[in-house]
C-alpha cells in the first residue's frame, strides 16, 4: 500500500520501539493525516509536549524525542 501523508514528514523514519502509549498516539496521528483530520495539529502538540515526560523517566532519549517531532510535526 502506497502511503502518501498530507502533513507527517515521511523522510523523517522511526527505527526505533516506542512506548505503548506514544505508539497509540503515533497511530491515532498517521489516522488523522490520512483523514486529513485538522486535530492533527492539536494531537501534534500534545506528543511534544508528553514526550518530555518520556525523556525525563528515561523510557525514551532525546534524540529519539527529537525525531519523534520531527516526523509528526505540527506546522
Amino acid at each position: 500500500m502506497d502511503k502518501s501523508y498530507h502533513w507527517i514528514n515521511d523522510s523523517v523514519k522511526i527505527d526505533f520501539a516506542l512506548p505503548s502509549m506514544i505508539q497509540e498516539l503515533v497511530d491515532e496521528l498517521e489516522e488523522m493525516d490520512r483523514k486529513e483530520d485538522w486535530s492533527y495539529f492539536d494531537r501534534c502538540g500534545f506528543i511534544e509536549n508528553i514526550t518530555k515526560e518520556f525523556v525525563i523517566n528515561k523510557e525514551m532519549t532525546s534524540k529519539q524525542r527529537d525525531i519523534l517531532c520531527q516526523r509528526y510535526r505540527g506546522g
